[in-house]
């Protein structure tokens, strides 16, 4: 799917606590987060913390409760200040499986 495609793809309003895994010189570090919309192919959350474009992240995210965490590895594409945290998107490597 080329790019303008992929923009195109229906992206999901939610909100749904997470947690970001990334690596801060050299040991992991978890962040907590809230997913505002999710895709085949990205994920935004707002987070306490700015992340650095190009950090690889692990996000787990708890749909319902009855249900497995989601799991997604991807990378941070673009980082928003807000007025009281900070917007991130992160591409995923693969489409999850949802």
């Amino acid at each position: 799917m080329d790019p303008i495609e992929r923009r195109n793809v229906e992206r999901l309003s939610v909100r749904l606590q997470g947690v970001v895994f990334f690596d801060l010189d050299g040991k992991e570090k978890e962040e907590p987060v809230t997913v505002t919309q999710i895709s085949a192919f990205s994920v935004y959350f707002e987070s306490a913390i700015p992340l650095d474009i190009t950090d690889t992240v692990r996000i787990t995210v708890q749909m319902e409760e009855s249900e497995p965490p989601f799991q997604a590895l991807g990378t941070v594409i673009r980082v928003d200040e807000l007025e009281k945290s900070y917007g991130c998107t992160v591409k995923f490597e693969e489409p999850p499986q949802f």
